[in-house]
């Protein structure tokens, strides 16, 4: 039997973005592209607290009309482009844990990732809380196999990054499969964001989520896509 482990689910998202501008406040058929994470964290009975770390106000507007909790502003120098995730998750834990509050399983869920759902984070948490693994993610089969399709440039000469699997003998099927974070959802005792300081431990458990579950958007194109995918 699992033990009772208080989870929080921790949404970033600040107010800078290159690729898309106001991006986690752009809308996504017909809603805030944050606002989908927010409901897909909220229909997770898994999770006991949903927080967004954000330093913009109206991104905690919006949070906050969507149902999530925004207990505090996330400082400017956590909101550089240079920041480190793992110092903004540390900054959300210790602010939002107060007197006897602690929560022993921390999630991050980024508002790119709309098309996961309470299955995928549910997958991530189960091996968590069962003391199986220290942490876990989402990942998908790559789009693209580098074993047979990637390469570099070097003076006008392509050359493979793998040779051995390239060439027009090489099928695809034959090349070993790879596989890619997803972005979608991260889980870790607290322990290991805390006290460890690192977001992949040795034993982190790989959650396996289709690719249609798994779109990472950073560009108008992937928004366009997602678009199509949520109606």
């Amino acid at each position: 039997m699992i033990e009772m482990q208080k989870t929080l689910a921790i949404i970033p998202a600040r107010g800078g973005s290159k690729s898309i501008k106001r991006k986690n406040v752009a809308i996504l058929a017909g809603r805030p592209l944050i606002a989908w994470t927010i409901d897909c964290a909220l229909s997770c009975a898994a999770l006991d607290r949903v927080i967004v770390s954000t330093d913009d106000l109206e991104i905690a507007t919006v949070a906050r009309q969507y149902g999530a909790d925004t207990p505090f502003m996330r400082p400017a120098s956590l909101a550089r482009d240079e920041a480190a995730m793992i110092d903004v998750i540390q900054h959300a834990v210790a602010t939002v844990e107060h007197g006897d509050e602690r929560f022993d399983v921390v999630v991050l869920l980024q508002p790119t990732s709309p098309l996961r759902n309470a299955d995928d984070i549910e997958a991530c948490i189960e091996p968590v809380r069962a003391r199986r693994n220290s942490a876990a993610m989402t990942v998908c089969e790559a789009e693209h196999n580098p074993f047979c399709s990637m390469g570099q440039i070097v003076d006008q000469r392509w050359l493979p990054l793998f040779p051995k699997h390239h060439g027009e003998t090489t099928r695809r099927q034959d090349a070993p499969v790879v596989y890619r974070e997803t972005g979608a959802v991260f889980v870790w005792r607290r322990c290991v964001v805390m006290d460890q300081r690192t977001l992949c431990p040795p034993d982190i458990c790989l959650v396996v989520t289709p690719a249609e579950r798994s779109l990472d958007i950073d560009s108008l194109a992937g928004m366009k896509v997602a678009e199509v995918l949520l109606r």
